[in-house]
């Protein structure tokens, strides 16, 4: 007999059988990705441990038995199998199957220990080593192909595009120095909390690192020279309205002056273009604009351009801030307006008629629409649309300096703008369900078909408020609404929806829905089949009956695939476990650095997770600035051509920080820091969908 047929017969006697509820609490052993990443506490392979060991039992059967301890250990031991595995794949360049192993089972047995053991120091340093883990894979990959096209360029002669790709090798290869640092260090704090062994991990991660050193030491030393630069102040006493007058130098690392070369020096935001003389000698002004005043000391460098053959170089000079306080104008702004109409504001940030390239940030009534900078010559010009949640009337438009404890002080202007209401329409439609549930979905709008998002709708039963709902971004709502249990109804259930005006420049609204139910216990109409089952027992049948069919089909499957020939031939040893690519996405490997720097912040390391939280919202920009290569001053300046002023905005504060925290012997506040990685995570989100606001 055919051996499907055979597997059905037995199947349709099981479901006849009260045996049959059995098959459906029964399961397949627990996945087997590799021998190492299957490895329980003792080290022991799951393929050659044949004893009863409660390491490698299915940890659905150890939560029934009630024994929490061991599932633990079996669970921590999965984790730390699959980053011991992640690290060797890592090291032998198979790098989808690295990222594999920390992808969804990871998450999926991280999620189970956190179940069983609660949020720990040990689970959060798994989830923090895993994104470290992840991202070292990324950063190892990227530098491999690029080395690739580095090694093409120089071959083919092309120079200039051989520098452009060593840069990118530089930022690469720091940021495979960054991640495999904080890799080691999550798998020292991971061996303290749970007594497995990463020493083979740490080889792995070590060795990599190294490679990698080595390598970029040997393209430094091939495509460019080192730089020295020399810098020189008339004092140390520096106002914007009393410019620092500094000098200095440029030679190669040899002595020789780099001569008449156009250069750029970078201090903090600013930037500065000059030109050096036949002695490599040059001289600029530097105006103190956003320098905090407590500093002491301010770093110049030298940000050659990507094909430029010199390498960056700085110097630090001391110097003492003596704050300033500017005049901020109002120039045009509307007087009227209302929700979701764009509202443009222009004015001037000067101080004795010179003007300042600073935060200007813009709040109507008490809501901040936006952070925007002004231009070099203190012009600025904002563009925003009007939220839902501004009352209407006349609010105060207030634009100010926003910054504190700098060169230049803040203040502010204001003007006064008429925010009128909108009238809104609510729509709904509702059915039941079963005999409980009625189903509630609609929309808001207003009157016009503009989508009104964010708003909470509140649903009533029989005049009673039952729960409220809110709106997406598209102006839908969808949910279901329990009816009461001590609800009577005539055979009709009234169902209401309001949209109240509170607190907000739109009308109010409201919506109704009749839905047909029957008198008995407030059923909606869902009714058992006439075989006396109850409601209940015929929906349990079913999904008993379901159940035990996908069951049948499943190992009809397995049957057939186990019956199959065994001469078919193995797969080559180098072939990894994991073999189905999985290139991660650029949005999840900024979901990752973002979650890595939220750890960092959470223990108190604020350099650290500014560091990552600027790797992540750059990466998120990757696609939108073409050019490789660049320092964190250049991306900025390369950016500013393509981002919104309040997207600019924020990225000078986000760089400017960031090189406090990768270069400054100050680290940044904790509390800038919080600030700031809140803010890339709410641009992050929202850069997935509509247009972005990176001022929030």
């Amino acid at each position: 007999m055919n051996r499907s047929v055979a597997l059905c017969c037995v199947v349709l006697v099981v479901l006849a059988s009260p045996i049959g509820v059995v098959l459906a609490e029964t399961g397949p052993a627990s996945d087997r990705t590799s021998a190492y990443a299957q490895d329980g506490p003792n080290g022991t392979s799951a393929s050659n441990n044949t004893s009863d060991s409660i390491a490698h039992r299915n940890p659905d059967i150890v939560g029934q038995e009630g024994d929490a301890a061991a599932l633990q250990d079996w669970l921590i031991g999965q984790l730390a199998g699959r980053l011991g595995e992640g690290s060797i794949q890592l090291s032998q360049g198979e790098y989808d199957a690295a990222r594999k192993l920390l992808g969804d089972k990871y998450n999926d047995r991280l999620g189970q220990l956190v179940d069983v053991a609660g949020e720990t120091d040990s689970t959060r340093t798994f989830r923090r080593t895993r994104n470290n883990q992840r991202e070292l894979t990324n950063a190892t990959e990227d530098y491999r192909d690029t080395y690739e096209k580095y090694r093409e360029a120089r071959e083919n002669g092309n120079n200039s595009q051989a520098r452009e790709l060593a840069r990118d090798l530089e930022e690469d290869a720091s940021r495979v120095r960054e991640n495999a640092g904080r890799t080691r260090d999550g798998y020292g704090q991971l061996g303290n909390q749970t007594g497995q062994d990463f020493a083979d991990a740490r080889d792995s991660v070590t060795a990599v690192e190294q490679n990698i050193t080595d390598t970029q030491e040997e393209v430094r030393e091939a495509t460019f020279e080192e730089t020295t630069l020399s810098v020189r102040a008339d004092g140390q006493q520096a106002s914007f309205l009393d410019p620092l007058a500094l000098s200095g130098t440029l030679t190669t690392e040899n002595g020789s002056a780099v001569t008449t070369e156009e250069i750029r020096l970078q201090i903090g935001s600013q930037s500065y273009r000059t030109t050096t003389d036949e002695n490599g000698a040059f001289s600029i002004e530097y105006r103190p604009t956003t320098l905090p005043t407590n500093a002491t000391n301010i770093t110049v460098g030298y940000r050659p351009v990507s094909t430029s053959p010199y390498l960056n170089s700085s110097d630090t000079i001391p110097i003492q801030v003596e704050q300033v306080t500017p005049n901020i104008s109002i120039d045009t702004a509307p007087t009227e307006t209302r929700y979701n109409q764009t509202v443009t504001v222009t004015g001037q940030v000067r101080a004795e008629g010179i003007g300042a390239s600073v935060p200007v940030a813009v709040r109507l009534g008490e809501t901040r629409l936006t952070t925007a900078q002004s231009r070099e010559d203190g012009s600025y010009q904002v563009t925003v649309r009007i939220p839902a949640g501004i009352d209407e009337g006349t609010r105060n438009l207030v634009v100010s300096v926003a910054q504190e404890n700098r060169a230049l002080a803040s203040t502010s202007a204001s003007s006064t703008l008429q925010v009128d209401e909108t009238p809104t329409a609510l729509m709904m439609e509702a059915f039941g369900t079963d005999a409980q549930t009625i189903r509630v979905s609609g929309t808001l709008r207003t009157t016009d078909g503009q989508a009104v998002g964010g708003q909470r709708v509140a649903l009533s039963i029989g005049g009673n408020e039952i729960e409220t709902v809110r709106t997406n971004r598209d102006g839908d709502y969808n949910t279901e609404v329990a009816l009461p249990q001590d609800f009577e109804s005539n055979g009709t259930v009234e169902v209401q929806a309001t949209f109240s005006d509170e607190g907000t420049n739109l009308g109010s609204s409201a919506a109704n829905a009749t839905v047909s139910v029957s008198s008995a216990g407030g059923n909606t109409g869902l009714q058992s089949p006439s075989s006396g089952l109850s409601l209940e027992q015929f929906l349990t049948l079913v999904g008993g009956v379901v159940t035990l069919i996908l069951v049948a089909v499943f190992g009809v499957r397995y049957w057939s695939r186990s019956s199959e020939p065994k001469n078919i031939a193995p797969a080559p040893a180098s072939t990894p476990v994991e073999s189905t690519t999985e290139q991660q996405s650029r949005s999840e490997i900024v979901q990752n650095q973002l979650e890595s720097a939220r750890e960092l912040l959470s223990e108190g390391q604020s350099d650290a997770g500014l560091v990552t939280t600027y790797a992540a919202v750059r990466a998120s920009l990757k696609e939108r600035v073409a050019r490789t290569g660049l320092t964190h001053w250049e991306f900025y300046n390369e950016s500013a051509a393509v981002l919104s002023n309040d997207e600019r905005s924020f990225l000078e504060r986000l760089t400017s920080a960031y090189e406090q925290a990768q270069f400054s012997r100050e680290s940044v506040s904790q509390q800038t820091a919080q600030d700031l990685h809140s803010s890339a995570s709410d641009t992050v989100e929202s850069d997935s969908g509509k247009s972005t606001d990176l001022s929030e």
